[in-house]
């Protein structure tokens, strides 16, 4: 009796699940309802499998649980539309190269563990048993699917803060490493023929797929923005897992070997000193990768960021400061007369102003304020968690410090005063927001030079 009630249970659970995840998808828009498409309909093949193994099969026709059976066609559904939904993700991601990197990755790490699976653990508990092979491929394809399924996830999880919210990627993993926990139990129970409570299994399942679901719930936004610039540790991390797979399947193979001679000492020693050089060759592309990085959103003459830093910054800043609740504001500063500057002492001395006031305005940012050389002799001060008032007293505390600070050109002095335009954002979440914070702050900077320069204006 007991059996019925957590079956029904089970799959009543499920249901819901699978509702609230059609619901999902169709409220969303773009990939996120694409990809909960693929999900809805996976999780609505598993739950198929699930009737039809033991409510069915099980309780129904009384024949017990069973790895073979029609339930596998909704079972092997289920994984591979979860895995055709990721693919679609990672293929939109704009870097064909990085794509099919990640797809590479994935395989060699799921073909690695998928055979020491087998092994060690299938084979070992089939050793003396006369199974089909059938039934064999079914074994490999159970802890393979669960297996690559996760790692499909874990996959995302590098690269999470730039498609996935990490909040979500990390509850999609629990409820994944769940499901290849319980399989793993539930293939052992059946090939040793252990007395395992079966109820357990099935809430266990139930508990798995509502945690995936919960995860998928998550997931605010999908974002593809410029994958390829990632934190210098993920990228290393990435590049060496290959090599130490290598690695790992050179131990166990030169374990196994019966029969050493010279040749194969010789074979390993020479696998593992190519491997050496490929790491050091890895670690030191990413020296080079971080310079050019570097460069390529740093202004060469102030050290400051340039403009292409807002466009290539902007996701992970709105992943920061979107949730926040706050207020940002952002000062737009102009160097009054620079072109005046530039001609009456000449074009070094204009770069010798741009480096000075650089400085000051270096020293006058807070820890988690951004500056920005905007273009020419203008810049961007980005400030989180700060309302209009407080901009207002920065940027006059700011505009007062270059004002009085001596500017020489040989022996004479030189004086440079700069306007100001200040905008405020009740809240940050979307780009749109911090572009029209440009926009505004702009405007309030032309009022400010028309207002007669060497002064601030705000425009909310």
């Amino acid at each position: 009796m007991r059996g019925y009630i957590v079956a029904l249970l089970s799959v009543f659970g499920m249901f819901i699940g699978f509702i609230f995840l059609l619901n999902i998808h169709i409220k969303s828009e773009g990939c996120k309802k694409v990809y909960c498409l693929f999900i809805s309909l996976g999780v609505l093949s598993y739950i198929l499998s699930f009737v039809y193994l033991v409510v069915y099969y099980n309780i129904f026709l009384e024949k017990g649980i069973t790895i073979l059976g029609w339930h596998n066609i909704f079972y092997l559904s289920y994984y591979i539309l979860f895995i055709i939904g990721n693919l679609y993700l990672i293929s939109k991601i704009k870097n064909y190269l990085i794509s099919f990197k990640i797809l590479l990755d994935i395989l060699i790490i799921t073909v690695l563990i998928s055979t020491i699976i087998f092994k060690f653990y299938i084979e070992s508990m089939t050793y003396g048993q006369n199974l089909s092979y059938f039934l064999v491929v079914i074994l490999i394809f159970y802890t393979t699917a669960s297996l690559g399924v996760l790692l499909h996830m874990l996959s995302i999880f590098f690269i999470s803060d730039q498609i996935f919210p990490l909040k979500a990627v990390k509850i999609l993993i629990i409820g994944l490493s769940l499901k290849l926990i319980v399989d793993s139990i539930y293939l052992y129970d059946h090939l040793t023929q252990n007395s395992i409570n079966f109820d357990y299994l099935c809430l266990f399942w139930t508990l798995s797929l509502l945690l995936f679901i919960l995860g998928i719930y998550k997931i605010e936004t999908i974002s593809f923005n410029d994958i390829s610039m990632e934190q210098n540790s993920k990228r290393l991390i990435k590049n060496l897992v290959p090599y130490f797979v290598i690695i790992i399947l050179l131990i166990i193979i030169f374990r196994r070997i019966n029969n050493k001679d010279i040749l194969i000492f010789g074979f390993a020693i020479v696998i593992l000193l190519i491997l050496i050089r490929q790491i050091i060759i890895c670690i030191e592309d990413i020296r080079l990768y971080e310079k050019i990085d570097k460069y390529s959103k740093t202004d060469f003459l102030t050290g400051l960021y340039n403009r292409r830093y807002i466009d290539r910054e902007i996701e992970e800043f709105l992943q920061k400061y979107k949730n926040t609740e706050k207020k940002a504001s952002l000062l737009m500063v102009d160097i009054d007369h620079f072109k005046l500057i530039n001609d009456t002492y000449g074009h070094d001395i204009g770069d010798r102003v741009l480096k000075e006031i650089s400085n000051i305005m270096k020293e006058s940012i807070r820890k988690n304020d951004i500056l920005i050389r905007f273009g020419g002799e203008e810049f961007i001060f980005f400030l989180p968690d700060t309302d209009i008032k407080m901009a207002q007293i920065i940027g006059e505390r700011l505009r007062s410090k270059i004002e009085n600070h001596q500017f020489k050109c040989n022996k004479n002095k030189i004086l440079v005063t700069i306007s100001i335009g200040i905008s405020e954002e009740k809240s940050i979440r979307e780009k749109d927001d911090i572009y029209n914070m440009i926009v505004r702050a702009d405007k309030a900077l032309y009022e400010a030079k028309k207002s007669g320069r060497n002064c601030i204006f705000c425009k909310r």
